[in-house]
């Protein structure tokens, strides 16, 4: 496998994507965060000091991505035309799912 992010002499380098077709893109990225019985319970039951936890994480998730080419080195600005960050409860978690797409610009 070629990593195209690396010069010959093995230096990063932003890739060139000048005369690349625009496409439309998806990415999902899903993480685990366990917690304690007690921390659950504060999250569903409104018991949080700080209000709604999974609200703020939302929030955060979508700012995050919004923030992409500033947080990943050599990430090149996109046109993110959906930021979607959720968190399902499951048994003793919260796993937060985060799905933006990008898409070409409008030929219009």
């Amino acid at each position: 496998m070629q990593f195209n992010h690396f010069d010959d002499g093995g230096r990063a380098v932003m890739v060139d994507v000048g005369g690349k077709e625009p496409t439309r893109r998806t990415a999902v990225a899903r993480a685990t965060v366990l917690m304690k019985k007690e921390t659950v319970s504060a999250i569903t039951g409104g018991g949080m000091k700080k209000g709604d936890v999974l609200g703020i994480a939302r929030i955060a998730g979508i700012a995050a991505a919004k923030k992409t080419p500033d947080l990943i080195p050599l990430a090149h600005p996109i046109v993110r035309t959906v930021a979607r960050a959720t968190a399902v409860r499951r048994v003793g978690s919260f796993p937060p799912t985060s799905t933006i797409t990008a898409r070409p610009p409008s030929s219009k």
